[in-house]
């Protein structure tokens, strides 16, 4: 009877200070942090704008137009490699379970999509340089369920969280440079349109016959490039990605922690539409059917800058889907091509794959 009476004192005396350290743990904080992801799921990218995803050395034969590749190199990356700022809100229910709900602003690394560099058989002139960039900024939102890990130590409090990612808004921007003495870039970009080289030709028809040349070849104008830089921003289908980490809480008082957490994310998505931003360079314009009879070279029909506003329509916009066919889409490489209207193409996808460590202060309110 006397050890009972003792044992019920105990428990008496233990079961209030229980009570209040499960009351301490209850409660809202919030955590603002920085990260950085390192890319874990690099895959090969995208075409970007017809533009293959290589990185190719190469020759081209000037009369012949043929080429001699020297090398080339599949060109692989992931956009889950860059920088994120967030602030997290969450409310702890006891020792164990949580929930959080965390805001995100994501901006990648710059990635290397595609590279051409090519010479002209026999020389060390430049018949073509370009190089193709990529960069994504997305907002997100990241709701998850946290399972801390009890522990006897009063400063370090490890824990567990899964959740899932939901973007709330973002694109991804494509830079484009280009110098190309061949011909063959400025129609594939869309930056030498059916009218304007219509016009040139008509242009040219006039100049040569008010100079005699009754008898000269048909009329081949070519654009040239110099220098070009085009800006695309592609924007992305909604989608649902997934999140789990370890991390841990060093606290420093009653109520603010260091926060120290190791992250895996992961977002596919699936593009919508691409825009056309800027473009801005300058051209010039030969004839390759007709050669000046003075100098021996190609005539020179004209020169400018190049803007967004001569750019055809079908460069300027494009339009995803995961299926196209040529009676309800307007595609490049059909015969029914309207240069003159938005160009429709097969949805590409990029991979947010990542491995992240963060760094925060995590703030307990009202403890």
């Amino acid at each position: 009877m006397k050890k009972t009476i003792i044992m019920a004192f105990v428990l008496a005396s233990i079961s209030p200070s229980l009570v209040r350290a499960q009351e301490n743990n209850k409660g809202f904080y919030i955590k603002p942090y920085a990260s950085y992801f390192f890319s874990v799921t690099p895959v090969e990218y995208p075409s970007i704008g017809g533009l293959p995803s290589r990185d190719r050395v190469f020759s081209i034969n000037p009369v012949t137009g043929q080429q001699s590749t020297q090398s080339e190199d599949i060109m692989k990356g992931s956009f889950g490699a860059g920088y994120r700022l967030g602030l997290t809100g969450g409310y702890r229910f006891n020792d164990i379970l949580g929930v959080e709900l965390a805001l995100n602003y994501y901006k990648s690394d710059v990635q290397d999509m595609s590279r051409q560099q090519a010479t002209f058989t026999g020389t060390n002139a430049t018949a073509l340089s370009l190089e193709a960039t990529g960069q994504a900024r997305a907002y997100d939102i990241a709701p998850a369920l946290a399972f801390f890990i009890p522990t006897k130590s009063e400063v370090f409090k490890p824990y567990a969280k899964v959740g899932i990612i939901i973007p709330l808004g973002g694109y991804s921007e494509n830079i484009t440079k280009i110098t190309d003495n061949t011909g063959n870039v400025a129609i594939s970009q869309g930056l030498f349109p059916n009218a304007l080289r219509n016009q040139v030709i008509q242009q040219a028809e006039q100049a040569y016959a008010a100079a005699g040349m009754t008898d000269h070849n048909p009329v081949n104008p070519v654009m040239l490039l110099a220098d070009v830089e085009r800006v695309d921003r592609t924007k992305s289908n909604p989608t649902v990605g997934f999140q789990s980490a370890l991390g841990a809480d060093f606290w420093l008082s009653k109520m603010v922690a260091i926060n120290v957490e190791l992250e895996y994310r992961n977002v596919t998505v699936a593009s919508n539409r691409r825009d056309m931003q800027s473009v801005s360079g300058t051209y010039t314009i030969i004839d390759r059917g007709n050669n000046h009879p003075q100098t021996g070279a190609p005539f020179p029909l004209g020169e400018g800058n190049l803007s967004i506003e001569a750019a055809s329509e079908s460069s300027k916009r494009i339009n995803y889907h995961d299926h196209i066919n040529v009676n309800e889409h307007n595609i490049v490489a059909s015969g029914e091509f309207d240069p003159n209207q938005p160009a429709d193409e097969v949805s590409n996808r990029l991979t947010f794959g990542g491995l992240g460590v963060s760094l925060g202060v995590k703030i307990f309110l009202g403890r």
